[in-house]
């Protein structure tokens, strides 16, 4: 839900890459940009993959692009868990 705070693995050089898998919660740089020039974050669920391509979905209704496609390489970590 927007406003929930969690928690996410970051790939990186000692933990290695992220194995990730249909199902998972990632979190990704949208590829537009915010008027400060910034890029937006957003978590959404994989339902997909094919090469170095991952098909995201939102599970919002609200959400007007529910799937995305996205480089493996644009996601920036892995949401272990929800913080209560």
């Amino acid at each position: 839900e927007p406003g929930d705070r969690v928690l996410v693995r970051k790939a990186s050089v000692i933990s290695g890459p992220l194995n990730l898998e249909v199902g998972d919660l990632v979190l990704y740089e949208a590829p537009y940009y915010t008027a400060d020039g910034e890029g937006l974050l957003k978590i959404r669920r994989i339902t997909g993959q094919r090469g170095s391509w991952i098909k995201l979905d939102s599970e919002l209704e609200s959400v007007a692009e529910s799937e995305v496609l996205v480089r493996r390489s644009e996601i920036l970590g892995e949401v272990l868990v929800k913080i209560p």
